[in-house]
C-alpha cells in the first residue's frame, strides 16, 4: 500500500488541477448552461433532443427519429450518440445542460489522458502539466466546441488511445484492450471526423514506431487496437453500415488548398473574429474561420523550435508526425498530395476539410514541446543557473496557459446563444412544413419539420404531406376508415376498416426495417405504405432495425471476450508471480 500512495496522490492532484482547468477553459459556455446556442449546436440539439424525448417521454430506444425530414434512422445516424455518456447526463439534467456537462467532461477527461500520456513518454516534471494545457485546453478545441461540432469532442479521448498503445507495447498486449475501449467509445460518440482521424494517428505511430525499431509488432498492436476497437462498437457500426449502403453519405468534391501564409495564420493568429476574410486569408472554401483556428501560441512555437534545434533525434517521431499532418492539413496540391491520397480510402473519400487534422498537428507539438520544457530545468541546473532552472520552466507553463486559456474563453464567447423559447404543443403529432434553423423545437412541439438540414444523405420523401389532419389515409379516397389508436417514435397504432382491400399511406419516409401486424409493407412516393385485405384491422406499425440487434449481440460478445481475456491474463500474472517466503 505504501508504493500506492504517490500514485494515488499525484492523480488526486491531477483529477483536481483538470477539473479546475476545464472549467476556467469551458467557463463561457458553463454561464450559459441552458441557453440554444446557434450554428451547428442547433442540428445537434436537435438530434440530442430527439434522443431525450424518445426515451423519457417514450419508454422507447432511439431508433427512429420522426421529428425532422419525414423520419429517418436515429441511433444509425453517423453522427447520434445515443449510447454514449451524453444521454444519462440529458436524462438528468435536460438536452442543453446536458450537452454543456458532456463536452467540459470531455475537456476534464482529455487533461487527465494527456497527464497519462506526459507520465507514459517519460515526462516526470513540469512537462507533465504542460502537455495537457497545450493539447486538451488549445484553440483547435475551442473552436470547434465554439461552432457546436459535438463530435469533434472524441479527440479529447486521442490522448487515452495513445496512453494504452504505448502501455501495451511497454508492459504487455492486455492494455491493447483499454486502447480499443477508447476506440469504440469514439465511435458510440458518433464522431465521423475523430475517428478516422484516430485511426490515421495510431497507424502512422505504428509505421514510424515498426521503421524506426525495425519490428513488425507495432503495426500487429495497432491493428488489433483499432479492429477490436470497431468489433466492439459494432452496435453502432452495422447500422451505420446499412443505412449508408441505402443512402450514402455526399460532400463536396472541391477542398481548400492551403498556402503557407494561411498555414502561418492558422497556428499564429490570435483573431476572434469568426469570419473568414478574403482579402487577408485568400479564396478559402468556408466562411467561418473555426474551420481553420488552431493557435499554438509563443510559447508553443518557442518550445518546437528548441525541440527541432537541440532535441531532434529524441523527439523524431513526433516532428515526422508532426510534418506529415502538416501535409495533410495543407489540402490540395495535385493527385500525390497526401490529402488526395488520403482521400483514396475507404471512409475517408467521404470526408471534407483537411485543416481539421491541426488536431493530430497539435497533439505532436505538445508532446515534442512538454518534453523540451521538461529537460530545460535539468539543463539549466548542469551550468549552474539553479536560480533560473528554478523558475523559468513554471514561468513558461503559466504564461503558456495564460495565453491558450484567455484565447480560449474568448474564442468560446462569440456564439451567439438564447434563452429557450417556449412552443405550442401539438395535441396529435403532425408533419409541418418546419424550419430547418430552430429543428429542436419541433420535437418539443410534437411535430415534425419536413425543411431541415442534415449531410447530405437523408431528404424528406416525395409523398410526405405537410399540415393533414391525420398521419395516415387510404391512397383511394373513400377505400377505408383510419383513426390512430397509439403514436411514438418506433411504433404507431392504428384501426382501419378496410371497406375496399388496397394501399394505406403513412406519413412517414420508407425504411425497409418498418414492419406491419397485418397487410403487406410497401412503399408509396418514397413514404410508407401497407397493402390491406378487406376487414377490421389493429394495424401496429413498428421500427424494428435487425442491423441494431445483430450489432448489439456482436458488441456483447466482444466486450465479454476483452473483459475474459485482461480476467484470465491477470490470474496468469498472480499465479506466476515469485513468493515471497516467509522465515
Amino acid at each position: 500500500m505504501e508504493g500506492s500512495r504517490p500514485i494515488w496522490t499525484r492523480t488526486s492532484v491531477a483529477a483536481i488541477a483538470a477539473a479546475v482547468g476545464a472549467t476556467v477553459f469551458f467557463a463561457p459556455h458553463l454561464w450559459s448552461m441552458g441557453d440554444v446556442y446557434h450554428g451547428d449546436w442547433r442540428y445537434f440539439h436537435f438530434v440530442n433532443e430527439a434522443i431525450r424525448t424518445s426515451i423519457a417521454e417514450y419508454g422507447q430506444a432511439p431508433l427512429w427519429n420522426p421529428w425532422g425530414c419525414g423520419g429517418y434512422p436515429l441511433h444509425a445516424n453517423p453522427q447520434s450518440a445515443a449510447l454514449s455518456p451524453l444521454t444519462p447526463l440529458m436524462l438528468v439534467f435536460g438536452t442543453n445542460p446536458g450537452m454543456k456537462l458532456y463536452l467540459w467532461l470531455h475537456v476534464w477527461v482529455g487533461l487527465m489522458g494527456c497527464f497519462a500520456l506526459a507520465r507514459q513518454v517519460g515526462l516526470r516534471g513540469v512537462g507533465t502539466w504542460y502537455l495537457p494545457v497545450a493539447y486538451a485546453t488549445s484553440s483547435w478545441f475551442a473552436w470547434r466546441l465554439t461552432g457546436g461540432q459535438m463530435p469533434m469532442a472524441a479527440g479529447f479521448l486521442l490522448p487515452w488511445a495513445l496512453f494504452f498503445y504505448l502501455r501495451a507495447r511497454a508492459e504487455g498486449w492486455r492494455w491493447a484492450v483499454g486502447a480499443a475501449f477508447v476506440i469504440a467509445l469514439m465511435i458510440l460518440e458518433g464522431s465521423i471526423v475523430g475517428v478516422p482521424m484516430a485511426f490515421l494517428f495510431l497507424g502512422s505511430v505504428a509505421v514510424l514506431d515498426s521503421v524506426l525499431d525495425r519490428d513488425w509488432r507495432p503495426l500487429a498492436l495497432a491493428a488489433g487496437i483499432l479492429a477490436g476497437g470497431v468489433v466492439l462498437a459494432s452496435v453502432k457500426i452495422v447500422p451505420v453500415l446499412d443505412l449508408l449502403a441505402d443512402r450514402p453519405r455526399e460532400v463536396g468534391t472541391e477542398d481548400d488548398r492551403i498556402g503557407l501564409s494561411t498555414l502561418a495564420a492558422i497556428f499564429l493568429d490570435r483573431r476572434t473574429d469568426i469570419w473568414v476574410d478574403a482579402a487577408k486569408d485568400g479564396p478559402l472554401r468556408y466562411r467561418w474561420w473555426g474551420e481553420y483556428g488552431a493557435y499554438l501560441g509563443p510559447v508553443g512555437i518557442a518550445l518546437l523550435v528548441a525541440a527541432m534545434a537541440r532535441h531532434l533525434r529524441s523527439q523524431r517521431k513526433w516532428l515526422i508526425l508532426m510534418v506529415l499532418f502538416v501535409f495533410v492539413m495543407m489540402g490540395t496540391w495535385g493527385p500525390w498530395s497526401p490529402w488526395e491520397l488520403l482521400k483514396r480510402l475507404p471512409i475517408y473519400h467521404s470526408l471534407r476539410v483537411p485543416t481539421r487534422y491541426a488536431m493530430l498537428v497539435t497533439l505532436c507539438v505538445a508532446i515534442a514541446g512538454a518534453a523540451v520544457l521538461d529537460r530545460l530545468g535539468p539543463w539549466l541546473r548542469e551550468r549552474g543557473r539553479a536560480r533560473l532552472a528554478a523558475v523559468l520552466p513554471a514561468l513558461l507553463l503559466a504564461g503558456a496557459a495564460a495565453d491558450l486559456w484567455s484565447y480560449g474563453v474568448r474564442v468560446l464567447s462569440t456564439v451567439g446563444h438564447e434563452e429557450v423559447r417556449p412552443v405550442e404543443v401539438r395535441p396529435a403529432f403532425r408533419q409541418e412544413p418546419g424550419n430547418a434553423g430552430e429543428m429542436e423545437r419541433y420535437v418539443r412541439a410534437n411535430a415534425g419539420t419536413v425543411s431541415c438540414y442534415e449531410a447530405g444523405w437523408i431528404a424528406p420523401a416525395k409523398g410526405i404531406r405537410t399540415n393533414r389532419a391525420a398521419e395516415a389515409w387510404p391512397l383511394e379516397p373513400g377505400a377505408m376508415d383510419v383513426a390512430t389508436a397509439a403514436w411514438s417514435p418506433n411504433r404507431i397504432v392504428l384501426d382501419v376498416d378496410v371497406r375496399v382491400a388496397g394501399p394505406l399511406v403513412v406519413n412517414v419516409n420508407h425504411d425497409r426495417w418498418w414492419t406491419a401486424s397485418a397487410g403487406e409493407v410497401g412503399v408509396r412516393d418514397g413514404v410508407l405504405a401497407v397493402d390491406l385485405p378487406a376487414g377490421r384491422h389493429s394495424l401496429t406499425l413498428s421500427y424494428e432495425p435487425l442491423p441494431f440487434r445483430i450489432g448489439l449481440a456482436l458488441s456483447g460478445i466482444a466486450a465479454a471476450v476483452a473483459v475474459a481475456l485482461v480476467a484470465v491474463r491477470r490470474r496468469h500474472r498472480q499465479a506466476v508471480s515469485p513468493q515471497v517466503l516467509q522465515p
